[in-house]
């Protein structure tokens, strides 16, 4: 849900990119490709009945052709935005998966926001790496949160038999697998900005009258939970508490309707988005989601609450607050919320044998990241980003002891460790068994 989310916003700027890159040419064929891509109000405009446009509805010079509709033609398509599965399927063992990477052949292929495959995704995301070398795609991954490790892995999917010659450099960088070599190099220097952090108690109850002390004077928070359970539970809470007007409290999860959510998405977009006018005074409202706003949404906050995630996600989620500072027509803030401040929801602290819960967080996230990410926090107030991404991101998916716990639960992470490795191993035989043959076997 998160990723069509993204497609859908993508999509709408993808128009509008390819309308100013080609004003002369007609019937620019753009599709949007994911599972409840035919019910997308903007991509129902777009479409065409006739290839030569003269039925349908024209929607400028870019528009969606109807031939290409069905999802095993969509990467037909010349240019597109969907949802990653769309692309794993041409190296899955489906039907109709040869066109799909035919339909790949020979393009550039951008994957956005790569840090969050889990182990299943990542081993087909390799395969499909492979193949898309073989084939003459160009492909482009981004990510700001990559731990070094996955990074090099990606690399290397690609063209296996490219020499490493560096792999390190001061984000924001860039690297580079050309088929014969794997070089990385920085791009410059980034502005760096503080944002302090608060932990907060994992009880829900206690939060209303902290947020009715944080946005006494005004101004915007949201609220990133790990499961749609827990964000109903603290919608429910927030709503009897009254803070906000029922009109500012807004609820946004995975398991909505999608007309229901894309209504919600609209509205949120257009409450915390980029302003397009001078802000006249600070924004005031509440948003209560799961992920969906954690890498979708290009959303501004003056206050933001999370679950703890693991640390790579985490930083994305503190993307959303206080974003768009510093850009044209940036939100004013309200004056005890001046400065960037995410309020982090974790276990209390628990004996030195014992390694603390998240309960039914675990079933989301790999209960040693989490644990790591919690002991890799202890003790900070603050984060400098991205100066310390790397640090931070390196250190949780590290296989060490450096952290601030005791010698029994570095013990017991360790054993836990170990049990994730196999579960990852057997993760990646189910990928694995319903890949189609490698690029250079005759499977």
């Amino acid at each position: 849900m998160p990723t069509q989310a993204t497609s859908n916003q993508m999509f709408n700027r993808m128009k509008e990119f390819l309308q100013k890159r080609y004003p002369q040419q007609t019937n620019i064929n753009l599709q949007l490709a994911h599972g409840n891509a035919l019910i997308n109000e903007d991509f129902q405009e777009m479409q065409l009945s006739a290839v030569d446009g003269i039925e349908g509805s024209l929607s400028g010079n870019v528009n969606a052709l109807e031939w290409f509709l069905p999802r095993k033609r969509t990467l037909l398509a010349p240019f597109g935005v969907g949802t990653v599965d769309q692309t794993f399927l041409s190296v899955l063992r489906t039907r109709h998966s040869f066109l799909r990477l035919f339909g790949l052949h020979r393009k550039v292929i951008i994957f956005d926001e790569v840090h969050a495959y889990d182990t299943y995704m990542q081993k087909i995301f390799q395969q499909l790496l492979a193949w898309l070398r073989a084939i003459g795609s160009s492909v482009i991954l981004l990510s700001a949160t990559l731990p070094h490790a996955t990074r090099l892995a990606l690399l290397t999917a690609y063209q296996p038999a490219a020499a490493v010659q560096s792999t390190q450099a001061a984000y924001p960088r860039l690297s580079i697998n050309d088929g014969k070599t794997i070089t990385t190099a920085s791009l410059g220097a980034f502005p760096n900005r503080t944002v302090h952090l608060q932990t907060i108690s994992r009880d829900s109850q206690t939060w209303p009258e902290l947020l009715r002390e944080k946005l006494a004077a005004g101004g915007c928070a949201a609220i990133i939970c790990n499961t749609v359970d827990r964000a109903q539970q603290v919608y429910q809470q927030l709503s009897t508490a009254a803070l906000v007007e029922k009109e500012d409290l807004f609820l946004l999860h995975a398991r909505m309707p999608y007309c229901w959510r894309e209504q919600k998405e609209t509205k949120i977009l257009t409450r915390f988005g980029k302003q397009s006018q001078p802000a006249v005074h600070p924004r005031r409202g509440i948003v209560v989601a799961t992920q969906i706003i954690e890498q979708s949404l290009d959303l501004d906050f003056d206050l933001l609450i999370s679950d703890l995630a693991p640390i790579d996600l985490l930083i994305q989620r503190i993307g959303r607050l206080q974003r768009h500072t510093g850009s044209p027509n940036a939100p004013l803030r309200p004056p005890l919320l001046a400065e960037p401040l995410c309020l982090i929801s974790q276990p209390d602290p628990t004996a030195a044998n014992e390694l603390p819960g998240f309960g039914a967080d675990e079933w989301v996230y790999d209960p040693v990241t989490l644990q790591r990410t919690y002991y890799c926090l202890v003790g900070r107030q603050s984060i400098s980003l991205p100066a310390d991404s790397d640090a931070l991101i390196n250190q949780v998916y590290a296989d060490d002891d450096l952290l601030a716990c005791s010698p029994a639960q570095n013990q017991l992470m360790r054993l836990n460790y170990q049990k994730m490795l196999k579960d990852q191993a057997a993760e990646m035989v189910k990928a694995q068994n319903q890949l189609v043959g490698d690029v250079d076997s005759n499977a």
